[in-house]
């Protein structure tokens, strides 16, 4: 506030004034070390020496000014760059989220997948097992046939001699 009352009091003419509320707040921004605020009062007291002819005291206020516009350039431009690094690591980090999120939806459908086709293969193994015993019992029953066949005559229908002496 004392670089504007320093200013305010710079346009309307009043030199010591501005000279005072532009050294106070030089103590303000020093001790907060405030680039900015320091630029703007050495600005101001820079006005005021080349007004009173000081031009000395006033090359040294512009050097100044010009000093702690710099480090106040620097500051902004290392704030800039911080800032712009973290939303970068920010939407790297986001990318990455999303990258594990879509690998993570690919193995829970892998799983999915493996577990359909065991269900699938189970199924088959299921039916393959139930074919193969429909299969044995109709060998079977075709055995049971070809033996019964087997052990009687063909025209009369009663025991053949194989039968008969087996039965012995």
């Amino acid at each position: 506030i004392h670089s504007l009352l320093g200013r305010a009091h710079l346009e309307l003419g009043a030199l010591t004034l501005a000279e005072d509320n532009a050294e106070q707040a030089l103590e303000v921004a020093e001790s907060a070390d405030l680039a900015k605020r320091k630029h703007d009062a050495h600005e101001i007291l820079a006005e005021v020496a080349e007004r009173r002819g000081e031009l000395a005291m006033a090359l040294e206020h512009q050097k100044s000014a010009t000093k702690a516009e710099e480090v106040w350039r620097n500051d902004s431009r290392t704030r800039l760059n911080a800032m712009l690094a973290a939303r970068y690591q920010a939407a790297d980090q986001a990318y990455q989220i999303e990258q594990a999120n879509r690998l993570l939806e690919l193995e829970r459908q892998i799983a999915r997948s493996r577990e359909n086709l065991l269900y699938t293969i189970g199924i088959a193994a299921f039916a393959v097992l139930v074919l193969v015993f429909i299969w044995l019992q109709k060998v079977r029953a075709q055995k049971q046939a070809f033996q019964a066949l087997s052990e009687r005559d063909s025209l009369t229908g009663i025991f053949n001699r194989r039968r008969i002496l087996a039965a012995a």
